[in-house]
């Protein structure tokens, strides 16, 4: 949806501006061999998982398949921003780079510890599919199309304090 494609792009103007980069996703096109170049399983658990500076995952778990042509996260989980988060997707080459899909879901999220306003209060919860196509991560990001939900009475409060 267009909604959700202008919070993506808000969301990495406001990354950028906060890491001091034009953009923290790469123009870069992705590397097709390398969606070729391996097959298999990988399984981790982490005490700590670092995802980007100042993110990451606590027991965390990772779950990912390698196929030709395709990488498949079956699962990204931990305890995160006081609560739980778990991520699946999907990135599969195609002829004009890759298609992107997955779902992330957020229980029990500390509303504080996402905004910076002492307003925020109670926990969050909600779930956000998306998918998307480009022939670089950035080109992916700005496409993303999908939806979700947060409790309505949440998406008031949090509404002038973030991302709106």
């Amino acid at each position: 949806s267009t909604r959700m494609t202008a919070i993506a792009t808000d969301a990495d103007r406001i990354a950028s501006a906060i890491s001091g980069r034009s953009s923290v996703w790469s123009d870069d096109p992705f590397d097709g061999a390398g969606f070729d170049g391996f097959e298999g399983n990988v399984k981790l658990n982490a005490k700590r998982l670092v995802l980007t500076d100042g993110l990451g995952l606590d027991d965390a778990s990772l779950d990912v398949a390698l196929q030709s042509g395709k990488i498949d996260v079956r699962e990204l989980a931990g305890s995160c921003l006081g609560g739980r988060c778990r991520a699946r997707f999907g990135i599969a080459k195609t002829l004009g780079g890759v298609d992107v899909s997955g779902s992330l879901s957020l229980v029990g999220l500390a509303a504080g510890s996402l905004v910076a306003d002492t307003r925020a209060a109670g926990s969050i919860s909600g779930e956000i599919k998306f998918s998307g196509k480009g022939v670089s991560p950035r080109g992916v990001f700005a496409v993303l199309q999908g939806g979700g939900g947060l409790p309505p009475r949440l998406s008031q409060v949090l509404r002038p304090m973030w991302w709106w």
